[in-house]
């Protein structure tokens, strides 16, 4: 690809893909961490089964100019992850 998402005046996009504490689902986190690295984004990947919590202090800390965060089944919870 040679696309390149960028904000204000070439600054690249900062995201943080994350799951919530709720969702156990990893490859799909790899799978848009990789494609917004070679879009050109600085990506934080801050896992599955991430606490509220720390998804708060992290974009907080971080001021990512967009976040995603995903629950596929909601079901991690009964499988100890929540």
């Amino acid at each position: 690809m040679n696309a390149e998402l960028v904000v204000d005046a070439g600054r690249r996009l900062e995201v943080i893909v994350t799951t919530v504490s709720s969702d156990a689902h990893t490859w799909n986190l790899v799978y848009l961490q990789l494609l917004l690295e070679e879009l050109g984004c600085r990506v934080t990947n801050l896992g599955a089964c991430t606490p509220d919590e720390t998804i708060l202090r992290e974009c907080r800390l971080r001021r990512p100019t967009c976040s995603s965060s995903a629950a596929s089944t909601g079901t991690a919870g009964r499988r100890g992850c929540g």
